[in-house]
């Protein structure tokens, strides 16, 4: 149903969950997800984006190490997807399709889009270097002026309209490398994007 509506017609209802999410008790925990505070939150996402290496089992799973990204094959969606799956890992054959290895850039970028709701810049360019911290302050700095992000000190957070833009956003970090992996991964199977 979603994939059906417009784009005006996902941001206003986007706009509408948030609302009544927030109104119901629940807290935004990032772009995409709500939680009750006190009784949990999601874990695995938020390991990642503090460094521990994650196995992503299935089709199109991403994985992750620290100097390793890869994933597997995207084989089209829904039930026959899956059945190429199990087929594939019964025949033997590597579910991987596509491997990266992360250069000190690439971790870079990865750590701010993975902060990029609540980035410490001081931590960053404790973590990266001054100069990568400037080589960003533009960009960031953009997001501030057009009301998708604030920054208090050190602290740059995204606003909650930014919270609605946050994959497009963090998609402006992404090196022309990832650019042009992103699209061959993509043009594998029509049907995913």
């Amino acid at each position: 149903l979603v994939s059906r509506l417009s784009l005006a017609e996902r941001v206003r209802a986007y706009g509408l969950a948030r609302e009544l999410l927030l109104d119901a008790g629940y807290a935004q925990d990032c772009h995409l997800r709500f939680i009750l505070p006190g009784r949990g939150g999601y874990r695995q996402q938020e390991n990642v984006f503090h460094g521990q290496s994650l196995i992503g089992f299935g089709v199109s799973a991403r994985s992750y190490a620290t100097d390793v990204h890869y994933r597997n094959a995207p084989i089209g969606r829904g039930i026959a997807a899956v059945h190429a799956y199990i087929e594939g890992l019964c025949h033997a054959e590597l579910a991987a399709n596509q491997a990266a290895i992360v250069s000190a850039d690439e971790r870079a970028r990865r750590y701010l889009i993975y902060q990029l709701e609540h980035l410490d810049l001081e931590a960053f360019g404790t973590l990266f270097g001054a100069e990568a911290r400037e080589r960003f302050s533009p960009q960031l700095q953009e997001l501030v002026g057009l009301d998708l992000a604030s920054r208090d000190g050190n602290l740059f957070r995204l606003t909650a309209k930014g919270l609605a833009f946050r994959d497009l956003i963090a998609a402006s970090f992404f090196s022309d490398a990832v650019r042009a992996s992103e699209q061959a991964y993509y043009a594998q199977s029509p049907h995913i994007g």
